[in-house]
């Protein structure tokens, strides 16, 4: 099944999937830069966004990920402008990182318990 704009091209559909993996790269590693903050507890009971110097880092990361959508950058970076359905494959597989990290972290504070 092919998702995006570039059903027809093949060198694009390539391009496409380079995209969409270094846009999902990129997630991973800012997910679990925010699931890193607390080693055992969950990010969902702690003040996870306190650190406003964090937060930031966070944010300007993420500005550097949206140059996908900048004509100029795409270019400058040989990379493809992401439509709709493969934005929402590269957030769903980005935010995979914080179910997977949050499910160990209940694992392991069960195990603690013992």
């Amino acid at each position: 099944m092919h998702v995006g704009l570039h059903i027809d091209n093949p060198a694009l559909q390539h391009g496409d999937a380079l995209t969409m993996a270094f846009l999902t790269l990129g997630l991973i590693q800012l997910f679990h830069a925010i699931n890193s903050k607390y080693l055992h507890q969950s990010i969902f009971r702690k003040h996870t966004f306190s650190n406003k110097w964090f937060n930031g880092a966070i944010i300007i990361s993420a500005l550097v990920m949206s140059a996908v959508e900048l004509p100029f950058m795409t270019r400058f970076f040989d990379i493809t402008e992401l439509n709709g359905a493969q934005w929402a494959v590269v957030l769903i597989a980005g935010l995979c990182m914080i179910l997977i990290v949050e499910i160990v972290k209940f694992f392991e504070r069960r195990a603690g318990k013992r």
